[in-house]
């Protein structure tokens, strides 16, 4: 009686931990169930209506690159974005403010590199932000970068780039000055156009 009843238990313990496995292998990462003639989650492919875009410096011009969806995915910035929303590390481990709460500073990981095995730099996200500032430029997206200091200076051509309140201390500390409070500053750093830009190939083409 008691062999019976032991393997009764083992029975409905089976069962439920197969119920629950199958449930859980069901649900997307958004938390909502999958359909049932889905593909397995591992197999499935994001699948995106985009536009041709004209070239893919999002730091030059975010509209003209940011038509085709595939540039906001190209490029690891400071810190990105995670599927909540939430603003989480990316080439930067670590990020702290000062006590007066105007200076941001990030820590890049170590081993960073570019795809083609050079290393990124902090000076790689220095000069894509004073490149994107520069009236030079033409960005069509440096009034998003206002909170910075001396941003609407730099970009109207009033003050010269280096005088952007933005700057390496090292090859992996990079400090971002801002002329008031803005604890929202990480969630600019995520934006496509935030992303670094590889020296030796822009200064080509751009001093």
């Amino acid at each position: 009686m008691k062999k019976k009843l032991m393997l009764l238990v083992l029975f409905v313990v089976f069962i439920c931990s197969s119920a629950f496995s199958s449930s859980q292998e069901e649900m997307t990462a958004w938390n909502t169930k999958l359909p049932e003639d889905a593909a397995p989650a591992d197999q499935q492919v994001l699948i995106l209506p985009c536009k041709e875009n004209k070239y893919m410096d999002v730091t030059a011009s975010f509209y003209d690159s940011n038509k085709s969806c595939g540039s906001v995915w190209l490029w690891e910035r400071l810190v990105m974005l995670d599927e909540n929303g939430n603003v989480v590390p990316g080439v930067a481990e670590s990020w702290e403010i000062s006590e007066d709460g105007l200076k941001w500073t990030f820590h890049l990981r170590e081993g960073v590199k570019w795809s083609d095995g050079s290393p990124l730099l902090a000076s790689d996200f220095e000069y894509a932000l004073k490149r994107q500032l520069d009236p030079a430029t033409g960005s069509t997206w440096g009034w998003f970068y206002s909170a910075i200091k001396n941003a609407d200076a730099v970009n109207s051509g009033a003050l010269p780039k280096e005088e952007l309140g933005i700057k390496a201390l090292d090859d992996r500390t990079l400090e971002i000055e801002t002329t008031n409070l803005c604890t929202y500053l990480p969630l600019l750093m995520t934006y496509p156009s935030s992303a670094p830009v590889p020296q030796k190939n822009s200064r080509r083409i751009w001093r």
